[in-house]
């Protein structure tokens, strides 16, 4: 009885706290530094510029997708949705926020660009299951999560599509990819990279496979083949940005 008592009293302390907090060290947005709300860690202002796209990409060449059909290479194994550029420099921002400063708050505006993103195209995403590029077990622990992890549940949720974390596995601690400079070198390094554990889950599926920023392509292509090789049927490689 007495612990029933104290929980109320521990929470309206914790939210005293919490405000004043937030009175004495007023967040700040990343981009521009003007306060925000403690929910939020970029303004309106900023997040407005951030252009995003309104097609889908061939993933090859990167060539525009009128009304979202292939025009070229047809056998490549995915289509890129891309919602933003890399030179974005907001959109950048956050996402090294979150890659390189474990900045998690930044997953609810990223998430929400590719929201913005889904519903911008004309693309019916029924019958599609979601899942996100994942870390190495090394890389995610150092990191604290999974950014493409986080990014995809929001957009899975709110999109109101099946979410699995648990398909597509990474299971060598390659070099990041950004430290490397060609493709040569980005290939060979996710090369036998990925394996899929349940694959009788996504045979004959339409999969959306979620991650931060498309450079090179050789990482999401690696993920791609094995996807495709356990029965993938329609692949699309969602990103938030594209070099």
């Amino acid at each position: 009885m007495e612990s029933e008592l104290k929980t109320p009293f521990v929470i309206i302390t914790l939210m005293f706290w919490e405000a004043l907090m937030d009175i004495i060290f007023p967040p700040q947005c990343l981009i521009c530094e003007k306060d925000v709300l403690s929910t939020k860690i970029v303004c309106e202002s900023c997040f407005s510029r951030i252009d995003i796209n309104d097609t889908f990409f061939c993933g090859k060449c990167g060539s525009r997708m009128a009304m979202n059909k292939r025009l070229c290479h047809f056998d490549f194994p995915y289509i890129l949705g891309a919602a933003g550029s890399y030179k974005n420099e907001v959109l950048k921002n956050l996402i090294k926020g979150m890659k390189f400063r474990s900045i998690k708050m930044a997953a609810d505006p990223l998430s929400e660009l590719l929201i913005r993103y889904a519903r911008e195209i004309d693309f019916s995403w029924q019958n599609f299951l979601v899942i996100p590029m994942p870390l190495s077990k090394q890389r995610e622990r150092r990191r604290g999560f999974n950014q493409s992890e986080l990014i995809a549940e929001g957009f899975a949720k709110n999109i109101g599509l099946p979410f699995e974390n648990n398909i597509l596995v990474r299971h060598k601690n390659s070099t990041p990819q950004s430290e490397l400079k060609n493709w040569e070198n980005r290939e060979e390094n996710v090369r036998d990279c990925f394996s899929v554990k349940t694959p009788e889950i996504i045979k004959n599926r339409n999969v959306v496979l979620i991650d931060d920023v498309l450079t090179s392509g050789s990482t999401m292509l690696s993920a791609a083949n094995i996807l495709k090789e356990a029965g993938v049927k329609r692949l699309v490689a969602l990103v938030l940005a594209k070099a």
